[in-house]
């Protein structure tokens, strides 16, 4: 196992951005780069042996610069979309950066995905990673408070990937981290996903309006096009749903216990994807609006549903619904996640 340093780019600004390379026993190697904590690729073996970059993602720090889509960045401080980028906290109403329309999503314009960490390796307990610090000053993008994040990225010889997630305030504030990490497991060459099967271990998923923000009500997937939990293939009934599929399965488990949440098995290079959390939801989204004007890694154009993501999380817009569990970190408290991503193949 061996963990390694590269100089990837400068940026605008003039800081030199690096990207972290990890590699296992397995011919798994994850680069991680210290902007946006960004996920940059994953190669992983097929069930022939064959290596391939399994994320979509650029080759520029000046791609990842501009990019509007997060791809493989750590969102927040609060992931997802918080409707009217406004809250009320007792009896102070807080306004944030409104960057999608009227609402605030993943944490505003400049925000984790954007940022630019202090990044150390590390070798431990037969596992080799990266941890990322950040600190986000108080009134960055309306938040209230001075926020100290710590990521730590791992991956050890039983081809497990492990995010943790730590945030630490000096002032009430929300926080709700995930990654954005879009994957396709024939590889990034692969046109899209949609004979991907995926199952998702929910039964119910938020109700939300016209714009994506919750409305505070569950539907239940069982009869529907949402219905993973036996598992099926993403394109089977994508055209059902208009817009595709971008939504907030609630977890068929206790909030905080570590349980599979989803599985994704791509049948023909025979790779399988196993996300276990103790997150309570999952948005599971499908790249809707790609439409081959985008230039991603090597040159490769990104067509509709040329990824899909599984961003583990909190509930979104918590904020603003009292029956949803609350997201608020206090000063004193620390607030904590961990998801992990197992690379398995099926072998016929």
């Amino acid at each position: 196992m061996e963990v390694r340093e590269a100089y990837f780019g400068t940026t605008a600004s003039g800081e030199k951005i690096s990207q972290f390379i990890l590699d296992n026993n397995l011919q798994t190697r994850i680069k991680i780069l210290n902007f946006g904590a960004i996920v940059q690729s994953i190669e992983t073996v097929d069930k022939f042996g064959k290596l391939a970059d399994i994320v979509l993602g650029y080759d520029t720090l000046k791609a990842y610069e501009s990019d509007p889509f997060y791809f493989g960045a750590v969102v927040g401080r609060v992931a997802n979309r918080i409707g009217n980028a406004q809250y009320v906290d007792g009896p102070f109403m807080v306004k944030l950066d409104k960057n999608e329309g009227k609402h605030h999503l993943h944490g505003g314009h400049q925000a984790l995905n954007k940022a630019i960490w202090k990044a150390k390796p590390f070798t431990k307990n037969n596992s080799v990673g990266v941890e990322l610090t950040y600190r986000s000053a108080d009134g960055e993008n309306g938040y209230p408070g001075n926020v100290d994040f710590k990521v730590r990225y791992i991956l050890n010889n039983a081809n497990q990937f492990m995010i943790y997630f730590f945030a630490e305030t000096d002032k009430r504030t929300p926080v709700n981290l995930s990654s954005h990490i879009y994957y396709n497991l024939a590889s990034e060459k692969s046109a899209n996903v949609l004979d991907h099967i995926v199952m998702i271990n929910s039964i119910k998923y938020l109700d939300t309006n016209a714009e994506r923000i919750p409305t505070g009500k569950y539907n239940y997937a069982m009869g529907s096009p949402l219905n993973f939990s036996r598992g099926k293939t993403i394109g089977i009934d994508i055209e059902k749903i208009e817009g595709g599929f971008d939504h907030t399965f609630v977890i068929n488990k206790e909030i905080g216990r570590l349980l599979v949440t989803s599985r994704v098995i791509e049948p023909q290079s025979g790779r399988i994807l196993d996300i276990v959390t103790d997150q309570p939801t999952l948005q599971f989204f499908t790249a809707n609006g790609f439409n081959g004007n985008l230039t991603g890694k090597n040159g490769l154009t990104y067509e509709q549903y040329a990824g899909f993501c599984m961003e583990t999380q909190a509930f979104p817009d918590a904020p603003n619904h009292a029956n949803f569990p609350s997201i608020f970190l206090n000063p004193g408290e620390k607030y904590s996640s961990h998801t992990q991503i197992s690379f398995q193949l099926k072998q016929d």
